[in-house]
């Protein structure tokens, strides 16, 4: 049985936990219960991971080379965030094409195991814990 995550919504434009645009009809404050597929937070998780090994590789770097002006880091920067694209693209469009099924579930499996993501865990509410 698929998670549940339970968060507010508001009267505005929002994200849902697929990152899809919605809009909220009923006014702000009303409690939304949103199905999560089990592969979802394998890609927040992996997304966390690369985000974290790229914000210690580029400090390392800063702390490597400080004589770099603001230009050369930006583009630094642009030119790792696009690596790591480049690498997580591919699982992350198979693991999203595949939710639902029995190879969706398998293919988040060995992404949790080769990256060693740490996922939240959800209680009987949707509430993670």
């Amino acid at each position: 049985m698929p998670a549940t995550l339970t968060r507010r919504a508001t009267a505005g434009e929002g994200e849902n936990v697929l990152g899809a645009s919605f809009r909220c009809p009923y006014g702000s404050r009303r409690v939304t219960t949103v199905p999560v597929p089990p592969t979802v937070p394998v890609v927040q998780a992996l997304k966390r991971k690369a985000a974290a090994v790229t914000d210690a590789e580029l400090g390392r770097l800063a702390s490597r080379a400080p004589g770099l002006d603001a230009a050369a880091r930006a583009e630094i920067r642009d030119a790792v965030q696009r690596v790591v694209d480049a690498f997580l693209c591919e699982p992350i469009n198979r693991v999203t094409s595949y939710a639902g099924s029995p190879l969706g579930e398998s293919y988040a499996d060995a992404l949790r195991e080769l990256f060693s993501l740490e996922l939240p865990a959800f209680g009987p509410a949707g509430s993670a814990g």
